[in-house]
């Protein structure tokens, strides 16, 4: 399948070299892994059952894989964002940790700081492009 570029591209990728985790969330099959996993150098996804047990034991995992790691679908396992948030407040470098996910109705307690939150939301595309509806950013 091909990628079809969007306009968050090039804004995803600067900002990301500035910040230690984006977190992009929105409708299914908008393109959010798809856009994510181009920064990625290792993706860990949640669907995957084995994944998913791993990083509920040991979420230090995704610190020990070659970054930036895409943790796609994380709502699956959100204690994976506060994992990543105190990493972020242990100074964690740029470019480290993008999350997708579909699914932005999760624990409040996940988003409880909001200095330190990020997201982008994705919406569904009405034309060849997809919009960016929402862009707040993860800062140290």
């Amino acid at each position: 399948m091909n990628y079809e570029p969007r306009i968050i591209d090039q804004p995803l990728a600067e900002d990301f070299k500035e910040l230690p985790a984006i977190l992009i969330e929105g409708a299914k099959a908008v393109g959010k892994t798809a856009t994510a996993s181009r920064l990625a150098k290792t993706i860990m996804s949640l669907d995957n059952p084995q994944v998913k047990m791993l990083l509920r034991n040991n979420p230090e995992a995704i610190l020990g894989v070659k970054r930036p790691v895409l943790i796609d679908e994380w709502q699956l396992e959100p204690n994976l964002w506060s994992f990543v948030r105190h990493q972020v407040d242990d100074v964690l470098p740029a470019e480290s940790v993008l999350f997708t996910g579909s699914s932005i109705r999760v624990d409040a307690r996940i988003h409880s700081n909001c200095a330190d939150e990020n997201a982008t939301l994705f919406c569904p595309r009405t034309t060849d492009v997809t919009a960016i509806c929402f862009c707040n950013k993860i800062i140290r």
